[in-house]
C-alpha cells in the first residue's frame, strides 16, 4: 500500500548494500578510471525511488567507513532511472480487497494473456510496458554518452532497478527486441556490480564483477551468448512456397 516508489529496503538489503560499498572502496582504490586516477569518488546517478537511495546510502557509509574516497561525491536523482511502472498488478497478485475479486481477476487474466503474446510491448492495467521504460532508459544513455564524450566524466556509478538496468543494457550495447526475455532468464541479484568499459579496440564490454547475493566477488558475462542487432541474411524468415524462385 506504499505504493512501489515508497517501498524501503529490507534489513537483508541494506546488509547487500553494505557489502556493495566495501566491495566497491577496494575497486575504485585498485581500478584506475579512464584518465588514470585512483581511489576518486564517481559521478553517481541514482533512481528517484526509495529503495535505490537507501542502496546507495548504504554503499556510501560503507565506503566512508572504510576509509573513504577522494574529493566530493557528486549524486544526480535521476527520474529516467526508476523501476518499471507495474501499475495495479502489486493490488492484483495480492488480492487488495479494494477492488471486486471478479474484476481482479479479469484484470489479471487479460495482462497475463497480453504479456504471454508481447512481452516487450505490453503493459500491466495502469502501468508501464517493458518498450516504455526502454525509451527513457534509451534517453538517459544517451545523455550519459553525450556528457562522456564532451569531456564531463569519465567515471560514473548508477544505482538503480533491475529491469532498469536490463533496458540500459538493452540501449548501450543495441540489442535487439527478442534480447528482453533472454535478459530476464540471466541471474541478476539485488547489489550486483557491472562494470561496463571500453577495451583496446573502443569495444564496450559488461563484466559482473561483484554478486550482492553471496556478497562476493565475482567474474560474469551478462550478454554472453546474445545476439546484438545486426542480423544474418540466413536467420531471417522463410519466404512462403509461392514465392521461391528455382536457382
Amino acid at each position: 500500500r506504499l505504493g512501489d516508489p515508497n517501498v524501503p529496503l529490507t534489513p537483508r538489503g541494506w546488509m547487500q548494500a553494505d557489502k556493495a560499498g566495501e566491495f566497491l572502496k577496494k575497486f575504485y582504490d585498485e581500478n584506475p578510471s579512464p584518465s588514470g586516477k585512483t581511489g576518486q569518488w564517481p559521478l553517481i546517478k541514482v533512481s528517484s525511488f526509495v529503495r535505490p537511495k537507501q542502496t546507495l546510502s548504504g554503499i556510501f557509509n560503507s565506503i566512508i567507513a572504510h576509509g573513504g574516497l577522494k574529493g566530493k561525491p557528486l549524486i544526480h536523482n535521476e527520474i529516467d532511472l526508476i523501476e518499471l511502472g507495474y501499475g495495479l498488478m502489486p493490488n492484483l497478485k495480492t488480492g487488495d480487497e479494494r477492488i471486486d475479486p471478479q474484476l481482479r481477476q479479469k484484470f489479471a487474466d487479460m495482462s497475463k494473456l497480453a504479456h504471454e503474446n508481447a512481452p516487450v510491448q505490453s503493459a500491466p492495467p495502469f502501468g508501464e510496458a517493458p518498450m516504455d521504460q526502454y525509451n527513457r532508459v534509451k534517453r538517459f544513455a544517451a545523455n550519459l554518452k553525450a556528457g562522456a564524450d564532451a569531456g564531463e566524466y569519465d567515471d560514473v556509478l548508477i544505482v538503480s532497478h533491475g529491469h532498469t538496468m536490463r533496458n540500459f543494457l538493452m540501449s548501450w550495447f543495441e540489442l535487439p527486441m527478442d534480447a528482453w526475455e533472454e535478459l530476464r532468464k540471466r541471474k541478476v541479484d539485488n547489489c550486483d556490480v557491472m562494470v561496463i568499459e571500453q577495451n583496446e579496440k573502443g569495444e564496450w564490454t559488461v563484466e559482473t564483477i561483484f554478486d550482492g547475493g553471496t556478497g562476493q566477488p565475482t567474474s560474469y558475462k551478462p550478454l554472453e551468448g546474445i545476439r546484438r542487432k545486426e542480423i544474418d541474411p540466413a536467420d531471417l524468415p522463410e519466404v512462403p512456397a509461392f514465392l521461391k524462385r528455382k536457382l
